[in-house]
């Protein structure tokens, strides 16, 4: 049943990147989606996303799927539980605003919070 979930939340995603490739659109959510890593095709976005919205994704424990992505100003991972590392969040310089609120599980690493 959780692979089967992972699968669906992949379609949905890839689904909604292929909108927002399409319409040329800055912003993205992918909130409430429950897979355990960001697909590949994220990717395609990196030169026009600036706001990525992945709140509330409990299972996501991977962030791999956000490197490239330098132009993000705005990232919402509020109540992403099961996050653990954010190694690939000190490479987005142009980053405002990040949400961490009910990140309860992230660890604190040296290089990422100064």
């Amino acid at each position: 049943m959780e692979n089967e979930q992972q699968l669906d939340a992949l379609e949905v995603a890839h689904t909604r990147i292929q909108t927002a490739l399409d319409t040329g659109a800055t912003s993205l959510s992918l909130s409430g989606l429950h897979f355990t890593y960001l697909p590949t095709t994220l990717s395609v976005l990196a030169d026009t996303l600036t706001e990525l919205d992945l709140s509330f994704c409990w299972s996501l424990t991977n962030l791999d799927g956000l490197m490239g992505l330098t132009q993000l100003t705005q990232l919402d991972l509020s109540g992403c539980r099961s996050i653990v590392h954010l190694d690939v969040i000190g490479g987005m310089t142009q980053l405002t605003q990040l949400d961490l609120s009910g990140c309860m599980s992230i660890v604190r690493r040296a290089g990422v919070w100064g």
